[in-house]
C-alpha cells in the first residue's frame, strides 16, 4: 500500500512532524505477530481481578465483615431559637405594599373584604402585585371602617 501525504511548508520544521514520520516509518515493517491466549477450561478470567480483594480467603469465598453498631438517631429538642416562627404574619406599620397589605389584612382578619374591595375595583387577583395606589385605597377604606366588634381597625400594633 502506497499512501501520499501533501504537507503545508510551516509543518516543515515542527517536532509534530518528526514524530509522525516516526510512527510512519513504523508501519514500513511487518506487524507483529499477536498471540491470543486462551484461558484453561473452568477460569473465568476473573481470579486475577478478584485476586487482591480485602478478605478473599483460600476457599475463594469473599469474607464480608460485620458492620459496626451504631445508635439510633434521635432529634435534638426544640430550643427558642430553633422553634418556628408564628403561624399568623406580624404585621408592623401601615402598609404601603401589596405584600405588606396582605399581612396587615391577615393579622386582623379582613383579608376576604381586601380581596372584595380589589374585585370591585378591577385589581390583579394577588394582593401581593397590587400598587401602592391601590394599597392605600382601600387601607384608608377598611381602617375607617368599624370591625365586626363595633370598634375600629387598628391602624398599627
Amino acid at each position: 500500500m502506497t499512501i501520499t501525504l501533501v504537507l503545508h511548508d510551516s509543518w516543515v520544521a515542527s517536532s509534530a512532524l518528526a514524530e509522525l514520520l516516526v510512527r510512519v516509518r513504523m508501519l514500513e515493517a511487518p506487524a507483529p505477530a499477536v498471540t491470543k491466549t486462551v484461558p484453561p477450561p473452568g477460569d473465568d478470567g476473573l481470579a486475577e481481578l478478584v485476586a487482591g480483594m480485602e478478605g478473599d480467603s483460600a476457599d475463594g469465598v469473599c469474607q464480608i465483615p460485620e458492620p459496626a453498631p451504631t445508635t439510633p438517631w434521635k432529634p435534638a429538642l426544640a430550643t427558642p431559637e430553633t422553634r418556628r416562627p408564628p403561624a399568623t404574619p406580624v404585621y408592623d406599620g401601615v402598609p404601603r405594599t401589596g405584600r405588606s397589605l396582605y399581612k396587615w389584612a391577615c393579622s386582623k382578619k379582613v383579608l376576604p373584604q381586601v380581596n372584595a374591595w380589589g374585585k370591585e375595583h378591577g385589581c390583579p387577583r394577588l394582593v401581593s402585585d397590587w400598587s401602592e395606589a391601590m394599597v392605600a385605597g382601600v387601607y384608608t377604606e377598611l381602617a375607617a371602617t368599624p370591625a365586626g366588634n363595633g370598634r375600629q381597625h387598628e391602624r398599627s400594633r
